[in-house]
């Protein structure tokens, strides 16, 4: 090319320089008005944040220029799209574009590599050309430096600043080495240092527990086998990553820790991860998950784990189960009544079966009534039965109607049991006022009615095919295999064709699971055939659905559950 060709080149260039600079200059006040910076990332600023180290390799290859991020001298020359921000760099930026179109050609930049993304240690200039005219490639000198978290092109500072908070705590903890098929990645700045904050809390306890100082590794390792992921296994059983696509499993583990501790301090009890998640479903669908659901979901897991071989492998990274019990928080509301406290002490049988915590819930008139005398000796007086017992309780006060703060506070228990005392009496308007039947029809959870205190050895299932009472069935067959509670069944007693659908349904879903029932053949209205069979079969337990679907036929004529809470002399699960 001549010296004319070149100067028309060069002029050609510079008006070219001129646009470039027009649209970078657009693109930086969009940046700003969107929040989103249009700036070079600098190599030394993100090799620092990220601890790169250089390898000894240098390699020749073609790169996409879409992967070129930042530089590591220029970045502030040049925004993402290297487009250039410096009036002075005119002269140069056109010689290098006529000098491209002479064909005279160019010689490779060169680049440095963090990940999946470039910085331009040599070669700024022809990166920006090469850009303006639509190159996808350009051929490049690579060094690459290594780091223990990745770098994708597509990342801002803040991505980075997150990585880099992620390198800080893989180095601290090394829990990358120790559990390389986990990820501990989060999604915004600051959420690494909250973890070494868990991590240090828990080194803390671990210390005082077994009286001596606890090394850094044993506390990270001990914190990610009891801490961290049994909540992640709470986290990937409930589903609720998936309403949230574009965080982490640890963006929720650190959720549900906090929404625990905001739901404890409202709620005045110890709350459980399993509880958080499932008010967080809760509020994100609408629905909560009955306990019937629950027990049919252990006893398919105890059956699946039976069917397994004796010595087949788990996992190693395989996620814990929290919990096999069904009824791992019990709601026992505390009453003036009852001076024998036979709930509570039924609670404290089924706790230690079951591994549950006790919360009580003491009902007051007014708030002055909560600091009274009588609340102070009722609290003395559960914390010592709860001691004697060696189960883990904790009492709260409450204002207002006691049912309607009992069925408030049940969703976040199991199971509620509570004494008889005064049963749905057998006039229509007296049953209508029954405090009692109206927690039965509010509670999301099944309720123990509990008359006098029973060993709970013998149970009989009323079944009648309802979805309340295959709630019953699901909960039968978790205490036959998980307490070897004896079940006895008591089928439809109006109907023979009725009776042996219902027969067959029970059969073939304890015979699925491996468990056993015995069916009694009585004639007569249900209420009777229960008694009979209650009283011929040694029966401490009755398992039975809740109220039918027209509240005020039951109202009018009575249910079969009513007249059960009035005759019948042992605990009754009552089932949604």
């Amino acid at each position: 090319m001549d010296d004319n060709s070149f100067s028309f080149s060069y002029r050609s260039a510079l008006q070219d320089f001129r646009n470039a600079r027009r649209d970078a200059a657009l693109q930086e006040i969009w940046g700003r008005l969107t929040g989103k910076p249009s700036d070079l990332l600098s190599f030394d600023e993100v090799s620092k944040q990220l601890r790169a180290s250089a390898s000894n390799r240098r390699v020749l290859k073609e790169i996409p220029l879409d992967s070129i991020v930042g530089s590591v001298g220029r970045y502030e020359d040049f925004n993402r799209d290297f487009l250039p921000k410096m009036a002075s760099d005119r002269e140069r930026w056109a010689r290098v574009k006529a000098a491209v179109e002479s064909l005279t050609g160019l010689p490779p930049i060169e680049v440095y590599q963090i990940g999946d993304a470039y910085f331009v240690l040599d070669g700024n200039h022809r990166v920006s050309i090469a850009r303006q005219n639509n190159v996808k490639y350009i051929q490049a000198y690579v060094t690459e430096f290594k780091t223990k978290v990745p770098l994708s092109p597509d990342d801002e500072i803040d991505d980075i600043l997150i990585k880099a908070g992620y390198t800080n705590f893989l180095e601290r903890t090394e829990l990358d080495a120790l559990y390389p098929d986990l990820d501990f990645m989060a999604t915004a700045p600051g959420r690494y240092e909250q973890l070494l904050d868990h991590i240090s809390v828990h080194r803390y306890f671990m210390g005082i527990e077994e009286d001596q100082a606890i090394p850094y590794r044993d506390a990270v390792i001990s914190w990610v086998e009891t801490v961290y992921l049994p909540v992640i296994a709470v986290i990937r059983k409930s589903g609720i990553l998936r309403d949230f696509p574009e965080r982490t499993e640890t963006d929720l583990y650190l959720w549900l820790l906090r929404h625990r501790d905001e739901m404890a301090k409202r709620l005045g009890w110890q709350v459980r991860p399993e509880e958080a998640a499932v008010d967080m479903i809760k509020r994100l669908t609408g629905k909560v998950a009955s306990v019937g659901s629950r027990a049919e979901e252990l006893v398919e897991e105890s059956s699946t784990e039976a069917d397994l071989m004796p010595n087949q492998p788990q996992a190693s990274n395989a996620v814990p189960r929290t919990t096999d019990c069904l009824f791992s928080a019990i709601l026992v509301p505390i009453s003036d009544e009852d001076v024998e406290w036979k709930a509570l002490e039924q609670a404290f049988l089924i706790a230690q079966r079951e591994c549950a915590v006790i919360r009580g819930l003491y009902v007051v008139p007014t708030e002055k009534d909560k600091s009274s005398k009588k609340a102070r000796a009722v609290k003395k007086e559960f914390e010592k039965r709860c001691k004697a017992s060696d189960i883990a309780g904790e009492l709260v006060f409450e204002v207002g109607s006691p049912a309607h703060q009992i069925s408030e506070r049940a969703v976040w228990s199991d199971l509620v049991v509570l004494n008889v005392f005064h049963p749905p009496d057998d006039e229509p308007l007296a049953r209508l006022r029954s405090g009692l039947r109206e927690i039965i029809q509010q509670s999301p959870r099944p309720v123990l009615a509990v008359p006098s205190v029973s060993a709970l050895k013998t149970a009989l299932l009323a079944y009648d095919g309802s979805p309340k009472a295959k709630e019953a069935m699901y909960l039968a067959v978790y205490l036959a295999k998980n307490w070897d509670v004896t079940i006895y069944v008591v089928g439809n007693t109006e109907s023979s064709t009725a009776r042996r659908k219902s027969e067959k349904e029970v059969r073939d879903y304890f015979k699925a699971h491996n468990a056993e029932a015995e069916f009694i053949k009585i004639k007569g209205p249900v209420d009777s055939a229960l008694l009979i069979a209650a009283e011929q079969y040694g029966i401490d337990l009755l398992l039975m659905g809740g109220y039918g679907q027209n509240p005020l036929m039951q109202v009018m004529l009575g249910s079969t559950v009513d007249k059960m809470l009035r005759a019948f002399r042992y605990p009754i699960m009552i089932c949604r």
